[in-house]
């Protein structure tokens, strides 16, 4: 047993360090603005910014904070930029096609969209998405997302959970944060 863990940890790619910290119910300042959330959280911290409270095969939060016009909407392991890069110019539809083609990488199959809408994401006009997908190991999943491009740069929040029970159970904690979103 310890020489098959020590092959999987040998089998770890160089320099991909994991770092997690916790979100405490509250609130929380992330530069333009401020959301409160009513549950903690596991947080990842990449881009984008992870949360997740049962792990991400399960529900978890993405955060998009400030993606600039022409910089990338993802990292990957090894810190390298990958997908699309964001355009400022972009109408809603764009930006969820660019997320979903980027999400499509590493945490979801065959996402669909099934509603596109404006919404308010905080003080400011934007819109809101939902769609339908498969996690990587064939799970239905259901994500809801909201947008908005300030000053040229893309702010996003996007809620996935299974379909069968964690969509529905922390959907409220993510509602919560959305309505929350203050300057």
């Amino acid at each position: 047993m310890a020489a098959l863990l020590g092959g999987v940890l040998l089998a770890a790619p160089a320099g991909c360090t994991y770092s997690y910290r916790t979100i405490e119910p509250g609130t929380h300042d992330l530069g333009r603005y401020a959301i409160t959330t009513p549950v903690a959280w596991s947080e990842w911290l990449a881009r984008p910014t992870v949360w997740t409270v049962h792990g991400e095969g399960l529900e978890y939060v993405l955060h998009l904070n400030g993606v600039a016009d022409g910089q990338k909407m993802f990292m990957e392991l090894g810190r390298r930029e990958t997908g699309h890069r964001f355009l400022a110019s972009w109408r809603a539809s764009e930006v969820v096609d660019a997320f979903l083609a980027g999400m499509s990488r590493r945490r979801m199959n065959a996402g669909r969209v099934v509603k596109l809408a404006p919404a308010s994401f905080g003080p400011w006009q934007g819109f809101g998405f939902e769609v339908e997908f498969e996690s990587p190991m064939g799970m239905p999943m259901r994500g809801t997302g909201r947008a908005a491009i300030i000053d040229d740069e893309l702010h996003l929040f996007f809620y996935a959970g299974a379909r069968e029970h964690y969509y529905e159970k922390h959907l409220p904690a993510f509602e919560a944060i959305l309505a929350s979103i203050a300057t």
